[in-house]
């Protein structure tokens, strides 16, 4: 009778410990989608709103040239529009234009999952940065990817404190 109620403990001790588990991990996994889904909602808010469409331009270049070539006075117009440094990459997510033109990372791109990852010099050496997904997909007539637009936020700019130093 005995072993039977220590069994029985220790089933409900490891049931308890599960869920336990489970519940933290769905608070952790939740949390960052939260934190990406505001990210998201400020972009957007920023790109897209009721006065201002600041991807616009360069979407309206892409559809009127069929090309990147010449797109930084488009690009330039984004970043006045949005307040904030911009990237541009094409379909195959090469880089193919910052804006404004001071904005210069030593090295930026885009990994497979969407995320932009980018370097900068500041005041206090060089500074690497992650942003997940791109605020603006640029397609063409017929539906495919030909361009990614990245707002940078704030913090980006150079003569503020770096998040990391490398």
């Amino acid at each position: 009778m005995r072993a039977l109620h220590s069994l029985r403990g220790r089933l409900i001790a490891l049931v308890i410990a599960l869920l336990a588990i489970v519940i933290g991990g769905i608070a952790v996994v939740s949390t960052g989608v939260v934190h990406y889904e505001i990210r998201k909602l400020e972009v957007h808010r920023t790109l897209v709103g009721e006065k201002l469409d600041a991807g616009a331009a360069v979407r309206e270049y892409f559809q009127l040239h069929r090309s990147w070539t010449g797109v930084q006075p488009s690009l330039e117009q984004a970043a006045r529009s949005a307040g904030s440094d911009v990237a541009l990459f094409d379909g195959q997510r090469r880089l193919v234009a910052t804006a404004p033109r001071t904005f210069r990372p030593s090295r930026i791109e885009v990994t497979r999952d969407g995320a932009l990852t980018y370097e900068q010099k500041t005041a206090g050496g060089r500074s690497r940065r992650m942003l997940r997904g791109p605020q603006l997909v640029i397609r063409d007539g017929r539906g495919a990817e030909v361009g990614f637009l990245f707002v940078l936020p704030e913090e980006s700019k150079p003569d503020l404190a770096p998040r990391r130093t490398v």
